[in-house]
């Protein structure tokens, strides 16, 4: 198993940064580690592909060829890294479904608020929305999901 090919994508996320800020010390500053610490991890990056991604001899940084492919599929990769990460940690919210009834001048004034706060721990949040007397009797109320 010590023989997979797997790029490291902490190495991906400096190589990005690092072609974003056109500087070590400003990717550095960005991710908060030292220079020569960015520096080491795009070597490595560079050892494991086979290639050169950065003109070293030019102030701002730039990309070579291999390192502008590399930067439009890295920054799609931790797109999708980042997707994957949010779908499977959000299925760790606590509720599964909550219904709330809100008054018409709760609904229109903190409610969307409140609606997106409780969408963070519960996956999905029925609102009922209208007058105090149509909430208690359900009738003639306006009703939405958030998921």
């Amino acid at each position: 198993m010590s023989d997979l090919n797997l790029i490291n994508t902490l190495q991906l996320k400096i190589f990005v940064t690092v072609a974003e800020e056109r500087t070590l010390k400003a990717a550095a500053v960005k991710i908060g580690q030292t220079p020569s610490a960015i520096s080491q991890n795009i070597k490595a990056l560079e050892n494991f592909l086979g290639v050169t991604l950065f003109e070293r001899d030019s102030r701002p940084i730039l990309l070579t060829k291999a390192g502008r492919r590399l930067f439009a599929l890295a920054r799609e990769l931790l797109q999708k890294n980042d997707e994957i990460l949010e779908a499977v940690r959000s299925e760790k919210k606590k509720y599964e479904t909550l219904r709330l009834g809100l008054g018409e001048s709760a609904a229109g004034s903190f409610g969307p608020q409140l609606i997106a706060e409780l969408n963070k721990i519960i996956t999905s949040v029925d609102v009922v929305s209208g007058l105090t007397l149509p909430l208690v009797s359900a009738s003639d109320i306006l009703r939405f999901s958030v998921i």
